[in-house]
């Protein structure tokens, strides 16, 4: 019977379009005028345009965490963003007319940046990572590159490891993790970025980029002096004039950089090399061995294991955020709705601990992992201090 209202509450909102609001409590359809009293979070996600498949997801995660407090009075507003700055926007003001307890989403900076510019009266919580856009009324849960990147720092200085080089696009993604990079370095005393490789953020070809951080390749070594010779024979790791090497790059290209990062006898077996929590998404053996930050996988193991069963298929890596979300929100109904009221107060979701920040960001208890095949290896366990994060 759980299952049937699951698939009838799904087809009832496939074949909603626009922005008329739909209504969920205790797994049934009610009507705009029904229960105004009741705590109500209104959703803004991409759920048509070329988004609509994440907003999808992400919607049916907010199903399972409301089918899952079934007993308890709720209102559930989705509204579509149409995976557009300006849908978010209507989306947003729709959202607002429901006098909602609290906004969540949307998923993407450019909306989330839109609504801030077209002023917000009621602040959300989003699930953007760019920290940009963030402010204390546009708050998110997002696994945050500046958290990631003093985690490595921190890892790296306990190494030794105090001359750092570094590959980086030149786009929005590759200024904020060098900001952070460049301000992570300043809690090791002599730790410094001593070769820095930006690229166009659009190439496919990083031959230059790699090449611009390494001493000279000698091609032809049949026409070298003595001297040369010796060096060309020497093993790149002890040529080079760095002790690790950040790639913040994500995706096909990372895997594309850290193939040829291999060819040039620069991998993680030679030199150590760190990178973004990305790295678990690509699917190749190139990027085995790079040390990367991420939240533990026991929870959302367990969540994944839940979502599969309801919907037939893995959820996106980002539905757990969504997850944690609805379920924090769950746990303080006695405490209050408002950001302030879900700011501070650690929460241990499905990713790990997590903390909201006056700021708009928020604190992550994050471990240090490495992947060998299709394994996930643990290089630093999660370390807490009396707040519950790294100290």
């Amino acid at each position: 019977m759980k299952r049937f209202i699951w698939v009838a509450a799904l087809m009832f909102l496939s074949a909603c379009t626009g922005y008329e609001p739909v209504f969920f409590q205790d797994g049934s359809v009610v009507t705009s005028e029904a229960k105004r009293s009741v705590p109500t979070v209104s959703v803004l996600l991409p759920l048509s345009g070329e988004s609509a498949e994440v907003g999808q997801a992400l919607q049916k995660t907010a199903l399972l965490s409301l089918f899952e407090h079934s007993s308890v009075p709720f209102k559930l507003l989705f509204f579509d963003t149409q995976s557009s700055a300006e849908g978010a926007v209507q989306a947003y003001n729709w959202a607002l007319a429901q006098k909602p307890n609290v906004i969540l989403g949307p998923v993407f900076s450019a909306e989330v940046e839109a609504i801030t510019k077209a002023g917000m009266p009621q602040p959300m919580l989003t699930f953007t990572s760019d920290t940009t856009v963030v402010r204390p009324d546009a708050a998110t849960l997002a696994v945050l590159v500046p958290d990631q990147l003093q985690k490595l720092v921190r890892y790296a200085c306990d190494q030794g490891q105090y001359h750092l080089a570094v590959l980086s696009p030149e786009n929005k993604t590759g200024e904020i993790a060098m900001n952070a990079l460049d301000e992570a370095i300043k809690i090791c005393p002599g730790m410094a970025l001593t070769k820095v490789s930006l690229y166009d953020g659009n190439t496919m070809n990083f031959t230059p980029a790699v090449l611009s951080i390494l001493p000279k390749i000698y091609k032809d070594k049949g026409q070298l002096t003595e001297k040369e010779k010796i060096l060309a024979n020497t093993p790149m790791k002890d040529r080079i004039d760095f002790d690790a090497l950040f790639v913040l790059e994500s995706g096909v290209k990372l895997r594309q950089l850290a193939s040829l990062l291999n060819f040039y006898d620069i991998s993680p077996h030679q030199i150590p090399v760190y990178g973004l929590t990305s790295v678990k998404q690509v699917q190749d053996k190139v990027v085995n061995g790079i040390v990367f930050a991420d939240v533990e996988d026991a929870g959302y193991s367990a969540f994944a294991r839940e979502y599969r069963h309801y919907f037939g298929k893995s959820p996106m890596r980002l539905t757990s955020l969504m997850y944690d979300a609805l379920n924090m929100i769950f746990e303080r109904l006695n405490e209050g709705l408002s950001m302030d009221d879900l700011r501070h107060i650690p929460y241990q979701g499905v990713d790990g601990l997590v903390s909201l920040q006056e700021n708009g960001t928020n604190r992550r208890a994050l471990q240090l992992v490495t992947k060998l095949g299709n394994q996930t290896i643990v290089v630093q366990p999660t370390r807490f201090s009396n707040d519950g994060y790294e100290p």
